[in-house]
């Protein structure tokens, strides 16, 4: 190994972290006579990369375990750049990125493709997964302005890629073009992401042009290349079981088809006296959705016809301006049409250009702040651009979605689970960053019917403490109002800490006197592109739905996607896997299958349309709730449509 103050080398280390590795190691001495020589700190980092026979501060060492995969990473490092590869030797999660030319996009910018690296020594694997088929990167040097942000750029004349926080204002580099930079340039992403058969052909033609030609001393590759899953850890969750519920107990495995055929499960108990308010700015919008909901449009038949909830127009209603003055316009509004304390008959329908996720703050500030006043005054809503209904000719396709929205927050079931109820208390929690500032949300279910029993949300701040809490709350309501408790599964987004679980167990087990088993699901929040499986039975496409594989101790990639059946008749969208790992499982007597296979189920009680998501409610529910909370410094209104119904989605 080799070392420099300097950063002209790829990879980088603490230098204490350097010695407690390296303290067995051959020229251990040498390597410490030359720290103190060039005054280097414990805390300090040190350059390094594996032998240069032209370079001077060297050591001899024994690669033990440690060293091995930083050893891989530049034996491939190397290659590649000698290969004219662009590569990023450190990014944030990865163990190297490397991107290859694609084509010319204009005049100033070149596409590329990325693929993350990963070395997982003890299986004795490389993985590899496309990690962007659309990265810009600058044919030349331009200049750095500070609405840029954070971004990546070429160092120097080499092609290796360097992230820091801020550049030179003004000063020239090869630019990796980030979201501010595409805004700036007037570029936009492309809509259509490689299938599973695209990533595999992508992957396979680096690995036979590439990697397999890769071959040093201890190092050498398979000629296959990808590897063959093993029959022992391939899994699949009981479809018989997973069968949805749907008018007069009708089965389907399909939501579409479920509810194109038999119709909702259960009708909402507000339905008849429902009256909906409409908020708008252009009347023909307000006129054409009213039409459409009533009626029916194209295949669509009707909002009372599809999840029975007629069309029922309160006296009240708020013509607003424009986007910009609505929030003011919208207090003198509530003034004087609800100025009651709370209402349970009305459900407000909210056309305009905003949506939570737009780039435009303005628009975003106000979807959060009107939500927020209906809610307080126990009024759901549903938010529909008006661009939406603009195009008639595919509107049709997302009336179904807003109907079923519609029919969840008013309290009605579009479907549910075959599988009988248990006595699980099932709790999900996610996270949001807004600026520098974390919030966590909460869902709570009782029964995988896929009624919420609660909401909450708080900042990471208070994390300690209120998580502890909120589970108190939540066990002693289920016992009020459901009896005994089975078992106790929390559905998690980050690997649990040895305190939190200290203190989970000190609730359950001293505080409440509960001799019940719990789990730990840690479900990743996105969805996984580093580790991906094909289906060689299915021309190397999207592996069916419900399959899980074990990738890793107690860890599986979950598919949950439309894909039902060996041979679809129709086509299906690709759907990327989500990561499972399990916690405490084994020594509390739960079942892997059974675990993942709530997971599951939870997955397909997602009323925000008709489409099954990859993650399970429990997981995108509490994201939703900490999205939200995180516009109201992790408040969210308290009473019983908030507790009761998926109103944020």
């Amino acid at each position: 190994m080799y070392f420099s103050k300097k950063s002209e080398l790829p990879f980088y280390t603490k230098c204490k972290i350097l010695k407690d590795r390296m303290s067995t190691n051959i020229d251990f001495e040498a390597l410490i006579k030359w720290l103190k020589e060039e005054s280097i700190d414990d805390d300090e980092y040190l350059y390094f990369d594996f032998v240069d026979p032209n370079y001077e501060n060297q050591f001899e060492c024994v690669c033990i375990d440690y060293y091995k995969p930083k050893l891989i990473r530049s034996i491939i490092f190397h290659y590649f750049e000698e290969k004219g590869f662009i590569i990023d030797p450190n990014p944030k999660v990865d163990d190297l990125s490397i991107y290859k030319f694609v084509r010319n996009y204009n005049q100033v910018w070149d596409i590329y493709q990325r693929f993350d690296l990963n070395i997982k020594n003890k299986r004795n694997e490389l993985s590899i997964s496309l990690g962007s088929s659309f990265t810009l990167i600058s044919k030349d040097k331009i200049s750095y302005k500070s609405t840029y942000g954070t971004v990546k750029y070429l160092s120097g004349e080499s092609n290796r890629i360097i992230k820091k926080t801020l550049l030179e204002i003004g000063g020239s580099y090869r630019l990796i073009a980030n979201f501010q930079i595409k805004s700036e340039f007037g570029i936009s992403n492309p809509t259509q992401r490689p299938t599973f058969k695209q990533k595999h052909e992508t992957i396979t033609l680096l690995f036979n042009d590439h990697i397999k030609n890769i071959n040093q001393k201890g190092l050498n590759f398979i000629s296959t290349g990808l590897m063959n899953v093993d029959i022992r850890d391939i899994y699949k969750v009981n479809m018989y079981e997973n069968k949805l519920l749907f008018k007069n107990d009708k089965t389907d495995i399909n939501p579409i088809t479920g509810m194109r055929d038999f119709g909702i499960y259960k009708p909402s108990p507000k339905a008849l006296d429902n009256k909906f308010i409409f908020v708008y700015e252009n009347r023909d919008d307000a006129n054409n959705l009213f039409k459409y909901l009533k009626n029916g449009h194209k295949n669509f038949p009707g909002l009372e016809r599809y999840v029975g909830i007629p069309v029922t127009l309160s006296d009240i209603k708020f013509h607003y301006s424009n986007i910009i003055n609505i929030e003011s316009e919208y207090k003198d509004f509530e003034n004087r049409e609800l100025n009651q304390d709370s209402y349970d008959n009305l459900f407000a329908i909210i056309i305009g250009q905003f949506d939570k996720n737009n780039s435009d703050e303005e628009k975003t500030n106000a979807y959060y702040e009107i939500k927020n006043a209906l809610l307080k005054k126990g009024i759901p809503s549903q938010f529909i651009n008006q661009e939406h209904i603009r195009q008639a000719n595919s509107f049709n396709y997302h009336l179904p979605n807003i109907a079923i929205g519609i029919l969840a927050k008013l309290e009605g079931i579009p479907w549910r689970l075959k599988n009988n109820t248990n006595q699980d208390l099932v709790i999900g929690f996610n996270q949001v960053q807004l600026g520098n500032s974390r919030y966590i949300g909460s869902s709570v279910f009782f029964t995988n019917e896929g009624f919420l029993k609660g909401t909450h949300a708080y900042p990471t701040s208070d994390s300690e403490t209120e998580l502890i809490g909120h589970l108190r709350n939540s066990i002693e309501k289920y016992i009020l109002e459901q009896g005994e408790i089975r078992r106790l599964i929390i559905h998690y987004y980050k690997p649990n800490s040895e305190r939190e679980t200290r203190n989970i167990e000190q609730l359950l087990y001293n505080e409440l006197k509960l001799n019940i088993p719990y789990a730990i699901v840690e479900v990743n929040d996105s969805k996984t592109q580093a580790d991906i499986c094909f289906d060689s039975e299915y021309n190397m496409g999207m592996p069916e739905s419900g399959t899980y594989v074990k990738v890793g101790r107690n860890e599986y990639l979950l598919f949950n996607n439309l894909r039902y059946e060996k041979k679809p008749l129709n086509m299906v969208t690709d759907e990327l896997p989500i990561k499972v790992k399990i916690h405490f499982a084994d020594a509390n007597g739960f079942s892997h299958n059974e675990l993942i296979g709530q997971i599951y189920e939870f997955s397909r009680l997602i009323w925000k349309g008709l489409k099954q998501r990859s993650q399970p409610a429990t997981t995108i529910y509490a994201k939703l709730i900490a999205e939200f909370s995180s516009h109201f410094a992790g408040n969210i209104p308290n009473n019983y449509i908030v507790n009761n119904t998926p109103w944020f989605i």
